[in-house]
């Protein structure tokens, strides 16, 4: 399989349930255990990564380590790997921002309006598709 270029993201906003699409993944796990997360957030889903590859979620490897299980109940310590798919779907970088924009203006409320602007005006300025997901680097001075 192709490796993917983390983090990656959602596509597809359209189809989106909540706010939550819109944060990257840093690597290709999910910190949960619900089948209910799996199959709204994952199973099927199509994502992009950082150099435009397109990938589909088709299942789910629950961890073998005996820690990870034992302290489930612990937030971000148990964590299922997640099966990816290239899929041959090339995305266009300009339809891409869009539908990212598309996707923040959907949960976008008066509270987040500020930040909302802030966020799309780096992604409209983003020349790459990792720039549109992780933001551009700040150069040191």
């Amino acid at each position: 399989m192709e490796k993917i270029e983390y983090p990656m993201i959602r596509v597809n906003s359209s189809t989106w349930i909540d706010y939550e699409e819109l944060f990257p993944l840093f690597n290709g796990y999910m910190y949960a255990t619900k089948d209910e997360v799996f199959k709204s957030y994952f199973f099927n889903k199509e994502f992009v990564d950082s150099k435009g590859n397109t990938f589909k979620v088709v299942d789910r490897i629950p961890t073998t380590n005996f820690f990870r299980k034992l302290f489930k109940f612990l937030p971000g310590v148990y964590r299922e790997k997640l099966v990816f798919k290239r899929i041959n779907k090339k995305l266009k970088l300009e339809s891409f921002k869009e539908d990212i924009i598309r996707g923040i203006k959907k949960f976008d409320s008066d509270a987040t309006k500020k930040i909302s602007e802030s966020w799309i005006d780096q992604i409209k300025k983003s020349n790459t598709f990792g720039e549109v997901i992780n933001g551009k680097a700040k150069k040191l001075e």
